[in-house]
């Protein structure tokens, strides 16, 4: 049965060891990683969810847990954040963080990626969304892709139908920026997904992968970010398109 009067809650993927960023992440987390003023990637998250009336978010954290809590504890008292460990956050990746989770996953569950910054707009679009009480993927629908991006495809009925990363460039609608909702009813699904594929011991998968196997189980929308900005942080050269991004958010402000 649907709940539309069910609370809005958040749960931010921040376990990984962010790698390809150096010496940047070798003791904080890349979602804590200074844009300006003092303020991180998860600030912006934890902001954005806060000025929509969400009842709390919970963070799975892994890598440099410390830097993560001390930019929760500058919102404890705008909104309640809670906190698991991934305690297998070295190998293995974003599977399993969505695999400790699947249960908190329904309606009214907004799913962010940590790296990512996004113009408000797009945030505040897919916490509208929600309401709908349907799954939905935030999508950059675009011409352009390249083979690093998570591609997306869609059926006749516009539903999500593959995702995947060796998706077809040109035969692509878009790329996933890493927001998400999984409504109550494809949830079961999902988390089956998720349960099959640590039970295979396919620690190196994405939860994407998850999702990918059961869409034809699902009625996954696709949200478009309407041209609004966005990245997601990988790298050094991602580190200050993002400061760049967060710059001009600033002057438009």
């Amino acid at each position: 049965m649907l709940n539309k009067n069910k609370p809005k809650s958040a749960i931010i993927f921040a376990a990984g060891m962010a790698k390809r960023l150096g010496d940047l992440t070798i003791n904080t987390a890349k979602a804590c990683l200074q844009l300006a003023d003092n303020w991180t990637l998860l600030d912006r998250q934890i902001e954005r969810i806060a000025a929509n009336n969400f009842s709390q978010i919970t963070i799975v954290t892994g890598h440099a847990q410390d830097s993560i809590i001390k930019v929760c504890e500058k919102w404890q008292n705008k909104i309640q954040i809670n906190l698991i460990f991934n305690k297998h956050y070295f190998d293995r990746n974003n599977i399993y963080t969505a695999y400790i989770v699947k249960d908190l996953i329904g309606d009214n569950v907004l799913i962010l990626n940590s790296d990512i910054i996004v113009a408000n707009e797009i945030i505040d679009s897919a916490c509208q969304k929600l309401s709908d009480n349907k799954s939905f993927m935030v999508i950059d629908v675009r011409d352009t892709l390249i083979d690093e991006d998570m591609k997306v495809t869609v059926n006749e009925s516009n539903y999500i139908n593959r995702i995947n990363k060796n998706l077809d460039n040109s035969k692509s609608l878009g790329e996933y920026i890493g927001i998400m909702s999984i409504s109550s009813q494809d949830q079961k699904a999902f988390a089956k997904s998720l349960e099959d594929m640590i039970a295979r011991e396919d620690f190196n998968k994405y939860y994407e992968d998850a999702l990918d196997e059961i869409t034809d189980k699902l009625q996954l929308e696709v949200l478009p970010t309407e041209g609004f900005s966005w990245t997601e942080m990988d790298t050094v050269e991602d580190y200050q398109k993002a400061k760049n991004i967060y710059e001009s958010f600033l002057k438009t402000a």
